[in-house]
């Protein structure tokens, strides 16, 4: 890292920390996680937003509990059509894309549906808007996601999994309050139960019941890499044998540069998801990975731009 980036001293890091781990502190609660006045919580926290190294809060859904499926598609698409498939995608209500780099694949798509029918007539859609320009694929059902904090930001380490399990019942008030929250995360609750056409008190209760039920596991604070030098990669890997799959998953949820892995069914086993500083840097994380976990059939990777 260059001094053309900007740095964070020990509050700001205690101060991102404390968000990952509780991302709807108040500032009152903030500072007392950071040792200071809420005065200096609040200015520490808006001076982060207008730099641009927070610039936005999630809640981490575990969809799966309400009937959801979480599928991938790896695209390799033609570089005269690329942005076009990309705004598409992009565009569409049930796709998260992002562009890739460094690789044969050059788009990355999430969809949630509620079934393979449904993620079949999504990528029938896709596929048939653009036959000619996708000139590759590679489709993946998604059947557990872990996201890990920005530790080798701050050293505070937390791992939140959404994986399958027995279906939730939510009611319209629990649906609305989730669809408001997942607009801001860090929304304030008096605001999100006016929205949602509640008491107070009743959002506090159906807050706490969906965290109680595990649908809301947390909140993702986006941190912006690029102002803070760092760069986004993926790796794909493909293991001998599933047995194997927990020993290597231990070792990547150790690893401070981490974001996050999910597991895979189709042509890998695991995606992973990573920030370092350079290219070396990377490099040097494969070269620890496959000595680690020898047992390693295929690796593959790209840069997220």
């Amino acid at each position: 890292m260059t001094d053309a980036f900007l740095k964070l001293d020990a509050k700001d890091k205690k101060l991102i920390g404390a968000l990952e781990l509780d991302g709807r502190l108040s500032f009152s609660q903030l500072g007392k996680k950071m040792g200071v006045s809420q005065e200096v919580a609040q200015y520490r926290y808006h001076r982060l937003v207008d730099a641009g190294i927070l610039y936005g809060f999630e809640l981490i859904v575990n969809n799966y509990l309400l009937g959801q499926q979480q599928f991938r598609i790896l695209l390799s698409v033609s570089a005269v059509m690329k942005q076009t498939v990309l705004s598409y995608c992009k565009s569409h209500k049930q796709m998260l894309a992002r562009e890739l780099g460094l690789s044969k694949w050059n788009i990355d798509v999430a969809i949630w549906a509620p079934s393979s029918a449904a993620f079949s007539e999504i990528c029938d859609e896709l596929f048939e808007k653009f036959p000619d320009a996708i000139i590759k694929r590679s489709l993946f059902v998604v059947t557990a996601r872990h996201s890990q904090l920005h530790t080798y930001l701050h050293g505070q380490s937390k791992r939140l999994s959404c994986t399958q399990g027995t279906s939730v019942s939510l009611d319209d008030g629990s649906r609305a309050l989730l669809r408001v929250l997942s607009r801001g995360a860090r929304k304030e609750l008096l605001a999100a139960a006016k929205e949602c056409h509640m008491p107070t008190s009743t959002a506090l209760y159906k807050l706490r019941d969906l965290m109680k039920k595990k649908v809301i596991i947390g909140t993702r604070v986006f941190v912006s890499k690029a102002k803070l030098g760092y760069d986004g990669y993926q790796v794909y890997l493909s293991i001998k044998s599933p047995r194997l799959r927990r020993k290597c998953l231990s070792w990547l949820e150790a690893q401070p540069n981490v974001l996050g892995i999910r597991e895979l069914i189709g042509e890998f086993d695991l995606e992973v998801s990573a920030d370092f500083t350079s290219g070396r840097e990377f490099n040097s994380f494969l070269s620890v990975l496959s000595k680690a976990i020898p047992e390693m059939e295929r690796v593959e990777t790209n840069m997220i731009i």
